[in-house]
């Protein structure tokens, strides 16, 4: 029963393998730089090999590395800002589409920094004892859709006045990695709500 228990434990913390294609907020920052540093006019003249020996240098990985990540952000999209788009909208679709959709008050995935994206969702919280399942299902989307974010800041609000935080919380993406869909009914109020960073409630005591 204690191997039983462990294993239990270490596969609900163990983030799930990312797929090959899948752009990572690394290879995010790496092909957003790419973009940037080929088109500038010091690097427009050179040949494709120094333009990507000059890049990887810059980015801090090796030319091998950085094609790998050009070739992937490739089919993602043309610019960094056509991707964003492209994922924001597929993770506030799969988010518009579940019980809390017509809760949902904002979504927005903010890449003013392409190293670190940010996605800020908001959403009104009109029942205490779902706020961790919707919290969780929120943190799932954002990494399962919208993989390019490093940071999920998440707050519920109270349908009442649409201002008063109910909740507050961030996620990292390696701990939205960890989220799996299908055990949110069963671990979000033991395991998944921890994953958030600098939890606030308007009512603790109700989510002890």
């Amino acid at each position: 029963m204690l191997v039983t228990s462990i294993t239990i434990v270490l596969a609900l913390n163990a983030a799930a393998p990312v797929a090959k294609d899948t752009l990572t907020p690394e290879d995010f920052r790496i092909y957003c730089g790419w973009l940037t540093e080929k088109d500038k006019d010091e690097t427009k003249g050179l040949s494709k090999d120094k333009q990507m020996a000059k890049v990887a240098k810059l980015a801090k990985v090796n030319p091998k590395q950085l094609k790998a990540v050009v070739e992937k952000g490739q089919k993602a999209g043309d610019s960094c800002e056509s991707i964003k788009s492209d994922l924001e909208k597929r993770a506030k679709d799969v988010l518009a589409s579940s019980a809390m959709g017509k809760r949902l008050e904002s979504f927005q995935l903010d890449m003013e920094d392409p190293s670190h994206v940010v996605a800020y969702v908001s959403w009104k919280g009109d029942q205490e004892k779902k706020l961790e399942e919707e919290a969780s299902l929120i943190a799932w989307a954002v990494g399962a859709n919208a993989p390019i974010v490093r940071t999920l800041s998440a707050r519920a609000v109270d349908p009442k006045d649409g201002e008063t935080a109910l909740f507050e919380g961030k996620m990292s993406s390696e701990n939205m990695g960890k989220i799996e869909k299908d055990r949110i009914d069963s671990f979000a109020d033991s395991r998944y709500v921890k994953l958030f960073d600098g939890v606030v409630w308007a009512n603790p005591a109700a989510h002890r």
